[in-house]
């Protein structure tokens, strides 16, 4: 199965490919969930039943046959439900006309909001205007014979909470309850702590922690530049001294270590990919193995906190690390190297960080990612070179960044990515999909640790670029080639770093479904959900990502991205499948990604701190 797809893939990607047309999908888990939703809200408020199912959501189901169009699918979540509502009950064989369809469902889009807000627990304060189109609700219903309601927003509406912490309504409740900034300050007591736990300065685990200070830093910069608070800066700036301990314990002026530790006992043997501390820090040790991911979170951190550090001393130090990583790797070729750690840079590369890669490695791993490849890898050298060059202000690593530039790096952020990565699995897999376990499809073989680090990459790049035409191929790189695939993910993080670019043109239906997703970031540890159990969210087995290394190649995909409240995700909530239906994860929530995507919220003025 798996010879049979590399054979397609290989002579498949040598060959143009049309772009895809877009298709019709199904009502997928967003609007059942939904939907199921507004029943459950219908029926506690008092609306007539029947088996379990109020006659309004079960006239919908029986007539849900409404396939929505990929242009539709960029409408915020609400709007795609109210619009299904509205076309059910027109084509529903009740007395509705289409007067009174229209008149409900504009007074619903008014009121859902209120009463599933105020259903978990999250205050409501309605204008008078609103209170009368919720209490015309009823009128309504009742002429269309389909229930009748009682309540109005002078009572309480829903007042039972849901308690089960099994079950997908639970997880709503808990992501619901809070605005977002009394959201925040739960996460960021989650961070301290953690922070607290690992006494290093540095959080989340050891294999992940340079990526996750990172944002982290760049959260808190952010927070500062918008509330001016001295917290944010005794937040960041012992995390950023940690990061020049773990550039210097090292011994290695190219290299950041992952993590280290105190072990004075020099005759202890060390575990695999753990070394002995350099000059200054023999009684350490410190973990290599090293990836990219570590460098983006390294860069991203410093690049947003620069103009923020107070501390001259840290700023020296840092400036100086920062020099020592760039010449290194132009020293070395482009690329990180030392101990176990060899990170190319190249474009006609190998997609694999810690070592070079054979020819025949680079045809029979790379193929499918072709495109991504060329654009991640030198995005890698952009991003490094210009950070370099903005904190340090050395001429000569100005004059790198400039070479880079003038023989037309910049058309590998442009012109490549997973878009055209996506074009060719779109191509290929109607071909292979018969000879394989499972469904294989965009969906299930991007990965999304290749989002996150992309969106990264190109946000550092459209921000600190200061030649505009420059700057313009970037941001169609980011819109166009890095963020397309995954628009319609629900990716907070990700479709704010992009709309924080573009100015007055960032699509409003993207961030109006990023503050959203905000709202229903659940409070929970998140690292356990099964969803393949429910009924209720239309499902199919597809082939991940992995498929080339691990037994276990297939897994239950859903139809459409699932809401971020039942969504299961490692410890870093924003780089996941957001089709992938189970998983479990050792990681749990340290509080980094919330605050990360809150506080670019709030720093590019998308939320303010009455939201």
């Amino acid at each position: 199965m798996k010879k049979t797809l590399y054979i397609g893939l290989i002579v498949l990607s040598l060959s143009p490919f049309p772009t895809m047309a877009a298709q019709s999908v199904p009502i997928g888990p967003m609007t059942s969930i939904e939907l199921e939703r507004i029943d459950q809200i219908l029926i506690r408020c008092g609306a007539e039943a029947k088996n379990g199912k109020s006659r309004v959501i079960e006239s919908l189901i029986k007539k849900a046959k409404v396939r929505l169009t990929a242009a539709q699918q960029t409408q915020s979540y609400r709007e795609r439900t109210l619009q299904m509502v509205y076309e059910q009950l027109l084509q529903a064989p009740l007395s509705a006309s289409s007067k009174d369809a229209t008149k409900l469902v504009k007074a619903l889009a008014v009121a859902l909001p209120l009463i599933t807000m105020q259903y978990f627990g999250r205050p409501v304060q309605p204008s008078e205007e609103t209170i009368k189109i919720i209490n015309e609700i009823p009128q309504i219903l009742s002429k269309m014979k389909l229930s009748k309601i009682t309540n109005s927003v002078d009572t309480p509406l829903c007042a039972e909470k849901i308690t089960d912490a099994n079950s997908t309504e639970f997880y709503a409740a808990s992501s619901l309850r809070l605005p977002l900034h009394e959201k925040e300050k739960i996460f960021d007591q989650r961070a301290k702590q953690s922070l607290q736990e690992m006494k290093d300065n540095l959080i989340g685990p050891t294999g992940d922690t340079v990526l996750w200070t990172g944002i982290y830093i760049a959260s808190q910069a952010h927070r500062y530049k918008v509330t001016k608070d001295q917290e944010a800066i005794r937040n960041l700036e012992p995390s950023l001294w940690a990061f020049h301990d773990l550039h210097k314990v090292t011994g290695n002026k190219s290299l950041v270590a992952r993590r280290m530790l105190l072990q004075p006992d020099k005759k202890k043997a060390l575990d695999k990919e753990w070394f002995r501390g350099g000059p200054g820090y023999e009684d350490y040790i410190w973990r290599g193995h090293i990836s990219w991911d570590m460098y983006v979170g390294y860069l991203y951190g410093l690049s947003e906190s620069w103009d923020v550090i107070q501390d001259q001393m840290l700023k020296a130090v840092l400036k100086e690390d920062m020099r020592e990583i760039a010449f290194g790797f132009i020293k070395d070729g482009m690329a990180i190297s030392g101990f176990d750690t060899y990170l190319s840079s190249d474009p006609d590369g190998c997609f694999s960080d810690h070592r070079k890669c054979g020819f025949l490695e680079v045809i029979a791993k790379n193929i499918l990612h072709y495109f991504a490849v060329k654009a991640g890898n030198a995005q890698r050298a952009l991003v490094l070179l210009q950070v370099a060059s903005k904190i340090t202000e050395d001429p000569r690593l100005k004059k790198a960044y400039q070479f880079l530039l003038e023989t037309a790096w910049w058309r590998y952020a442009r012109d490549y990515g997973l878009t055209r990565t996506e074009n060719i699995i779109d191509a290929v897999v109607p071909i292979v999909n018969p000879f394989i376990d499972g469904v294989a499809n965009t969906e299930t073989l991007l990965d999304p640790v290749g989002s996150n680090l992309g969106h990264l990459m190109l946000y550092m790049l459209t921000q600190n670029e200061t030649n505009n035409k420059i700057r313009s191929y970037y941001l169609k790189g980011f819109k166009e080639m890095t963020h397309e695939p995954v628009k319609n993910d629900g990716n907070s993080f990700w479709n704010l770093l992009l709309a924080s670019q573009q100015g007055k043109n960032f699509r409003k239906s993207e961030v109006e479904d990023s503050i959203e997703g905000l709202y229903r970031f659940p409070l929970d540890s998140y690292e356990n959900r099964k969803n393949s159990n429910n009924p209720r969210i239309p499902k199919y087995e597809g082939l991940n990502s992995g498929f080339f290394k691990s037994k276990d190649d297939t897994e239950w995909y859903s139809y459409e991205p699932l809401p971020i409240d039942i969504r299961p995700m490692h410890g870093f909530a924003w780089q996941n499948n957001a089709f992938r239906m189970d998983g479990e994860f050792e990681a749990a929530s340290p509080g980094v990604p919330f605050l990360a995507a809150y506080w670019l919220a709030r720093y590019k003025s998308f939320i303010d701190d009455k939201d």
